[in-house]
């Protein structure tokens, strides 16, 4: 299945979600040699069930993934949760 999501300004910053049944998203992600270290940031409502999960499925595709979770809701969607994500990501050695 394949959502559009659209979002027009002066220019079209439009793309597409590919969403998979079961897909290891880290294989098709390590398959397009996509980058050399790779951050999987969530909230901590995904954190178990989904994040470390795919934490797995990067290492056994042998990449080099960090996981980052922030608190879940509404109220952590600010830029003092993006300076805490950038701050671990810097820890995690992320440039």
């Amino acid at each position: 299945m394949k959502v559009r999501v659209n979002l027009f300004k002066k220019t079209d910053l439009s793309y597409d979600i590919e969403i998979h049944e079961s897909a290891n998203m880290a294989e098709l992600i390590c398959s397009d040699n996509f980058g050399l270290k790779y951050c999987i940031i969530t909230d901590s409502n995904l954190e178990k069930s989904l994040g470390k999960k795919l934490l797995d499925q990067f290492k056994k595709q042998g990449a080099n993934a960090e996981l980052v979770s922030f608190p879940s809701g509404e109220k952590n969607k600010n830029l003092k949760t993006v300076a805490g994500i950038l701050e671990k990501m810097h820890e995690f050695g992320f440039d």
